[in-house]
């Protein structure tokens, strides 16, 4: 019997270390997940009361523990991103952002465009954890009643990213196939990531020729050469028989640049 006792009392010191070790980790999804578990655990203990009254406060402290880390995950802010596509028609925009309004939540950036008859609308929005629970089921139910495409993902916060050069191109010429990929490629192979971009096509009425008009927000690191940049971005451009112009500036000095060709 001593033995049985002293076993279990070993138990339960091993898993106060392990508990109180995970409660100084940084990590809170780590945290509310083993603290989680340790409240399983502790369901399924049979005996609290064979140690006595210092047994069952340290069991309690733990499970109060495990709540407290859980109800601060629920009131922690979260974000969804929200993609609309549907026909367009008067005051939709009004009832998807009133549904947004209802739900407590807010919308912190978004980007609305009409194509031929139909718009597509894409936002993140900001709430609690019930909130955006709550939101993604209103807006299941809105897009439903008005025959409109959704597609909701949850995300992450948005963080400061750690770039030093901004670079702002444009560039205009008769349309092609492959025109965005060639340009697209070239930009990946020298790491410079594409942040904003908009595109279209329209019909050249002096040659009667479909043209394509691009503008795209680059941004890259300080290891970038921007002369090189400039340099191999002109023939790519040339080769391709657009015409546009390319402004980078260092984002922590008033430096400005615009190359055009």
């Amino acid at each position: 019997m001593l033995r049985s006792q002293a076993s279990k009392h070993k138990h339960i010191c091993t898993e106060l270390t392990t508990f109180f070790s995970l409660l100084a980790t940084k990590d809170r999804k780590t945290k509310i997940c083993s603290t989680a578990f340790l409240f399983r655990q502790y369901l399924r203990f049979n005996q609290p009361a064979s140690f006595g009254g210092t047994y069952v406060t340290i069991r309690l402290l733990m499970i109060h523990s495990a709540n407290n880390q859980l109800s601060q995950s629920t009131q922690m802010k979260q974000q969804v991103i929200v993609n609309i596509l549907g026909t367009d028609k008067l005051g939709i925009l009004s009832i998807i952002s009133a549904c947004v309004n209802d739900g407590n939540c807010n919308i912190l950036d978004s980007r609305h465009a009409i194509y031929g008859r139909d718009f597509s609308l894409s936002m993140i929005v900001e709430g609690s954890h019930a909130a955006i629970t709550k939101l993604e089921m209103q807006l299941s139910s809105l897009c439903v009643e008005h025959d409109l495409l959704s597609m909701m993902k949850r995300t992450s916060g948005h963080a400061k990213q750690n770039l030093e050069q901004l670079i702002n191109l444009e560039f205009v010429g008769a349309d092609a196939v492959g025109i965005i990929q060639r340009v697209t490629t070239f930009l990946t192979e020298r790491q410079v990531s594409v942040s904003a971009l908009r595109q279209k096509t329209y019909n050249d009425k002096s040659t009667n020729t479909e043209h394509v008009k691009c503008k795209m927000v680059l941004s890259a690191t300080r290891q970038l050469d921007l002369a090189d940049f400039d340099s191999e971005l002109k023939t790519l451009m040339c080769s391709l028989g657009l015409h546009g112009k390319v402004t980078h500036n260092e984002i922590k000095e008033e430096n400005e640049h615009i190359e055009s060709w």
